[in-house]
């Protein structure tokens, strides 16, 4: 269980989707209750428009690909000269148009950072945000839902082990 506000708890999820519990049935919390929420917690949650979901944990090799993947965006940025900065795993970005706040595996904001009104935690204008997806990610609809995030496009380069990239707008 994680803690919740007001004494309340969440149920723990181990897996990045909402559970058999339907969406009707969840309680809906505000964006500032999430705030509040992820500042008090050891765990990590996403919020997908008042519902708040547990993170589950990262394999070794997602986490080899995570940093993989951040340094060949710095490496790429710094040789290109671009006043960006690139981000891991613990970055947390919100998207006021959709109402959702959540972890990226890597992400870019070039220029100044700007944060959420109601949270200084969350980054608003990252340009590209990364996603490492396992084949059960990817079978659970984890590109389609990273499309929909930021209403970009999802790039699958070959091999064994697929990596979507999505560029805001």
């Amino acid at each position: 269980m994680s803690l919740g506000l007001a004494g309340t708890s969440l149920p723990a999820r181990t897996s990045r989707t909402i559970d058999a519990m339907s969406a009707e049935a969840a309680r809906r919390y505000t964006h500032a209750e999430y705030v509040a929420l992820e500042a008090a917690s050891e765990t990590k949650h996403e919020f997908h428009a008042g519902l708040i979901v547990a993170m589950a944990g990262d394999t070794l090799e997602h986490g080899r690909l995570q940093a993989s993947i951040a340094s060949e965006l710095r490496t790429a940025l710094s040789q290109a000269r671009k006043p960006c900065n690139v981000f891991g795993a613990d970055a947390r970005v919100f998207v006021e148009e959709s109402d959702r706040s959540f972890y990226p595996d890597a992400s870019v904001v070039c220029g100044k950072r700007q944060v959420a009104f109601d949270d200084p935690h969350a980054m608003t204008n990252p340009i590209v945000i990364v996603e490492v997806l396992s084949d059960s990610t990817e079978k659970e609809g984890g590109s389609r839902r990273l499309t929909r995030r930021e209403g970009g496009s999802a790039a699958r380069p070959s091999g064994k082990k697929r990596q979507s990239m999505s560029q805001s707008k």
